[in-house]
């Protein structure tokens, strides 16, 4: 590195290339050339990786209990998916949090989304019914313009919801 810098610019070969500072912490090859060409302090290098192992430790803890608290309230929300008819208090759910008009409005909105985006674009979804897999569509199920978007156990868990739903609907006009 010194050598490269002290000769004239039309000498240089090229540029040299950034590397990550990631990189040359924590690898142990790179920082042993680096320290050996440039006299560093190995005490201070080493010191440096230790507190950059912590912090990586610190984000990937942090990353695992931010993942442990979405599992939590996923499962926590399975477990208030009360169908019609279901007592708040069967599941547990404080009576005056939980608003049924409101999780029925928030379900029929959803069901809109989702068929009006059906409807805009029928060409970018397919539903592939049990029996009709081809090589393009190995799985029964709903498939959007890239990929698969829910198995055929999900299509029927909307159809249900889709039932649910239109009841509750019923229920309140009449």
């Amino acid at each position: 590195m010194k050598h490269f810098l002290s000769l004239p610019e039309s000498e240089r070969a090229e540029d040299l290339k950034p590397i990550s500072h990631v990189t040359l912490l924590r690898n142990e090859d790179y920082r042993k050339v680096l320290e050996a060409a440039l006299a560093v302090d190995t005490e201070k290098s080493s010191n440096i990786s230790v507190i950059t192992d912590l912090e990586a430790s610190k984000i990937r803890i942090s990353s695992l209990e931010t993942q442990n608290f979405l599992l939590k309230e996923k499962i926590r929300n399975m477990d208030l998916a009360i169908s019609p008819g279901t007592s708040v208090a069967k599941v547990g759910v404080d009576s005056s949090v939980f608003d049924e008009a409101e999780y029925y409005g928030d379900l029929e909105l959803l069901l809109t989304l989702v068929d009006g985006m059906r409807e805009q674009l029928p060409d970018a979804y397919k539903t592939v019914l049990e029996g009709s897999e081809s090589e393009h569509y190995p799985v029964a199920g709903y498939y959007g313009p890239f990929n698969l978007i829910v198995e055929i156990s999900g299509l029927k868990r909307l159809s249900r919801i889709r039932k649910k739903v239109d009841a509750w609907n019923s229920a309140r006009v009449d």
